[in-house]
């Protein structure tokens, strides 16, 4: 709270709806805070323990935020000005774990600037232009994975709870939802979940102490970018079912962690900075996993459902009797000539 008298702040112009933030002895909005942040707030947090079993990183690559290799990657976000000036210790560093084979940068931004990361300084327009503008091939692709996961589970697409963590646009689960699902959505960015909300489709705000059990969690592209993996993992594996399914991709960072950054590697957005944080391989991913109860499927029992969704779907029957019907039926494709 303000150091004077709430009623006499007000008298003299105090407006209690803006946020307000401490500035030594005074108090200022926190939009007037902005050339000060590297003074006042602290904008990042360190990890120099790997995220999968705890030891000591070994550092394996060094920049600062204002090293024009690493400079010229945050241009194309739009931070506020001044974010990176005066930002003591913290700087762009990627530390190796040998054991795990995994990646991970050392300083990430605080938790509010990492909201503030999704929902203000990428480009919200261009990211919601490329999914509402998605091709055929990858719509097709969501809906297959749709397909796959309810076969997995193994029951009516009705009588299936499906939870995608980091939803984004919603795009998944809206495509989910269209093959019967019971899908909902997690996500951070608020103006995301406005956009899913506008189009019907359920979002929750919190796993943590929620009763919720759910048939499948669909976690796409996600875990790479999360800073806290031990306090993140553990409300979405109890949100599963007993038998449930987890399917999790992030970004291959194998060939990264084989043959890690030289001197001349520069930042590219397999560990872009601040946002893609964590660069896993597959190993990594699995050791991860299996520290928090879950195991890979077999080989075989995804070869069984990609046939069985190959046969449900009944694309190569479909693809045959179409050039069929068109060759010597009566369902036949027409162009206008003129």
């Amino acid at each position: 709270m303000p150091a004077v008298p709430v009623a006499l702040a007000i008298r003299a112009g105090w407006d209690p709806s803006v946020a307000w933030v401490p500035l030594g002895p005074c108090y200022a909005p926190l939009e007037a805070c902005a050339p000060r942040l590297g003074n006042r707030v602290d904008r990042f947090v360190e990890r120099r323990d790997c995220l999968i079993c705890g030891r000591p990183g070994r550092s394996v690559y060094r920049r600062d935020f204002a090293h024009e290799d690493v400079a010229a990657f945050l241009r194309s976000r739009a931070y506020p000005e001044g974010f990176f000036d005066e930002t003591g210790e913290a700087c762009f560093e990627l530390l190796h774990c040998n054991s795990c084979v995994f990646l991970w940068q050392a300083h990430v931004l605080a938790p509010e600037f990492e909201k503030s990361l999704y929902d203000e300084y990428l480009d919200m327009d261009y990211s919601l232009e490329k999914k509402e503008g998605a091709s055929f091939s990858f719509r097709c692709e969501g809906f297959r994975h749709a397909i796959s996961a309810g076969l997995f589970c193994g029951d009516r697409p009705r009588d299936l709870r499906f939870l995608e963590v980091g939803m984004g646009w919603g795009l998944w689960t809206f495509t989910a939802r269209a093959a019967g699902y019971d899908a909902v959505g997690l996500e951070l960015s608020d103006r995301k979940v406005a956009y899913a909300r506008q189009r019907s489709i359920e979002v929750i705000s919190d796993l943590e102490g929620s009763d919720e059990r759910f048939h499948y969690v669909h976690a796409e592209e996600v875990l790479e970018h999360v800073s806290d993996l031990g306090s993140f993992l553990p409300p979405v594996v109890r949100s599963l079912r007993r038998g449930g399914i987890l399917f999790a991709t992030v970004p291959n960072g194998t060939r990264l962690n084989a043959k890690l950054p030289g001197s001349r590697w520069k930042p590219k957005k397999l560990a872009a900075p601040l946002e893609h944080i964590n660069v896993f391989s597959r190993d990594a991913l699995v050791r991860l996993m299996a520290g928090h109860g879950l195991e890979p499927l077999s080989t075989r029992a995804v070869a069984a459902n990609a046939v069985a969704t190959a046969r449900t779907l009944g694309w190569h029957r479909a693809l045959f009797r179409r050039i069929q019907d068109h060759r010597k039926g009566t369902k036949i494709f027409f162009r206008r000539a003129r």
